[in-house]
């Protein structure tokens, strides 16, 4: 006898439940790969949290290092400061900054000593905006062995520059050498600006800090001034 042919009702039947498994399987690889998905997303978020911490961690053994290292060179050097000049000097230490003085007080004692952390050959610090009698002040409390002046000569200046130590030197100057290339910026530990009050946005020493900084992101910029009011000029 001739074969029954199936029913369409049968066929459409059996395609339902194919596409069903089909889809189903489907459904389950894309929650697997979700699952996946998650799972690495949730370990990079725990990775760069451990990574953060450590760095965290790493940032401050370095702080309290540097913390230890003023506390005995200040005992091993016999310095005596107000405790006024002792927070102020710490403070400037750790960080970046502009340190203004009210009448009566003053930061001589503390930009002397933390000159004297950084004369050494194996850093090198400018300092900018200084008068005559502030340098002879400064450099008499100084080693002078790590300590110079910009000569006049440009092959000269290049140098000194590389012996590192406390460079005093003119804003003019300072600006030249940067924008030829004569310092290496990369090199420089900090730039020090005295009287901090009479730089504005246009001058000179403006000008030099953002060409250091542009292509030196870790050195120190630290700033002093005795003027309060001139930092009001302008406001309210």
């Amino acid at each position: 006898s001739a074969a029954v042919p199936a029913s369409p009702t049968v066929i459409f039947t059996k395609n339902i439940h194919v596409i069903f498994r089909i889809v189903t399987a489907q459904h389950v690889t894309m929650d697997e790969e979700d699952d996946q998905l998650d799972a690495a997303l949730a370990c990079s978020a725990e990775q760069a949290e451990a990574d953060l911490q450590r760095s965290q961690e790493q940032r401050d053994d370095q702080a309290l290092g540097e913390l230890v290292d003023a506390e005995e060179f200040l005992a091993s050097h016999g310095v005596s400061m107000l405790e006024y000049e002792r927070q102020m000097f710490f403070d400037v230490l750790h960080s970046d900054g502009l340190t203004v003085c009210a009448k009566g007080i003053t930061y001589e004692k503390v930009l002397q000593n933390l000159l004297k952390i950084f004369c050494d050959s194996t850093t090198l610090v400018l300092v900018v905006n200084c008068s005559d009698y502030e340098e002879k002040l400064l450099t008499s409390q100084l080693d002078s062995q790590h300590v110079h002046e910009s000569s006049t000569n440009a092959t000269e200046r290049e140098r000194v520059y590389l012996l590192g130590g406390i460079q005093f030197m003119s804003t003019r100057i300072l600006v030249v050498d940067l924008l030829k290339g004569r310092i290496p910026i990369e090199l420089i530990t900090g730039i020090i600006v005295v009287k901090a009050h009479e730089i504005i946005e246009s001058c000179q020493e403006a000008f030099a800090l953002r060409l250091y900084r542009q292509k030196n992101k870790t050195g120190f910029i630290k700033a002093f001034s005795r003027n309060v009011e001139a930092f009001t000029y302008g406001y309210g």
